[in-house]
């Protein structure tokens, strides 16, 4: 527009307003509206757009994308409030406004769970569940005869009071991953009521061997009942645990 068009306009080399009407003339609000609508209409074949509709898609893009300071800026620059930004060209929904929050939210609490509590002793050489070397007489301590364990997932273990006929299982989250000493910081999953489970936070950490974890375990947060739930049937666990 500036290269092509508007040294072509009368007078324009004298105003410093970046977009004249016809004559050299600045826009009014009526005219302007109709300037836009027909821009619109040529390129796109949609009739009809309000500055207030430009205002508002901006705005909601925006938001998907901006921090608060920045929202704050161009609430300034449109003349108006923080408050009516967000009540009158907001138009995200109400997932797509907590979304940046539950993301905030979600990643504070994983470096929390990752700090060891000062009076954790994870050196003790009290073992919470039995390895599967004890149990497959193979040798696991090869990394690459072992599924890769990473931070955040839910993995099981075999309890050292469990029996063939009454197999128990303890599970965890993966809060880190030690590759020299080849375990694995855990934080345990309790169960509150029949598959559901819930952290335990820094209450129940331990340091584990990663031959003693079975991966593979479908355990999803469910919002309804605030726990994570296991959809992995026991018995689907102890046939994952006979593979690896």
């Amino acid at each position: 527009y500036l290269l092509r068009y508007r040294n072509k306009i009368p007078n324009s080399s004298k105003s410093t307003i970046l977009f004249l009407d016809d004559d050299g003339g600045c826009y009014n609000s009526k005219n302007w509206t109709k300037y836009i609508q027909s821009i619109f209409y040529k390129y796109t074949g949609v009739g009809g757009v309000s500055i207030h509709a430009l205002r508002s898609s901006f705005v909601t893009f925006a938001g998907n994308e901006s921090t608060e300071a920045v929202m704050e800026s161009i609430a300034v620059a449109m003349r108006h409030s923080r408050r009516y930004q967000q009540d009158i060209y907001d138009k995200r929904t109400i997932n797509e406004r907590v979304k940046p929050g539950v993301h905030f939210a979600s990643k504070q609490v994983l470096q929390a769970l990752r700090r060891p509590p000062p009076a954790i002793d994870v050196t003790s050489p009290k073992k919470m569940c039995k390895s599967l070397e004890d149990i497959s007489d193979e040798d696991s301590d090869d990394p690459t005869s072992s599924n890769v364990v990473v931070p955040g997932e839910s993995v099981a273990m075999i309890a050292n009071d469990s029996t063939e006929r009454c197999p128990k299982l303890i599970f965890a989250k993966v809060l880190e991953i030690n590759a020299t000493t080849k375990t694995a910081l855990l934080n345990e999953l309790v169960e509150t009521f029949p598959g559901y489970y819930r952290l335990k936070i820094a209450s129940n950490r331990w340091e584990e061997k990663l031959s003693c974890l079975i991966t593979g375990i479908d355990l999803v947060y469910s919002r309804e009942h605030r726990a994570y739930e296991l959809r992995t049937p026991l018995d689907d666990i102890t046939q994952i645990q006979t593979l690896q």
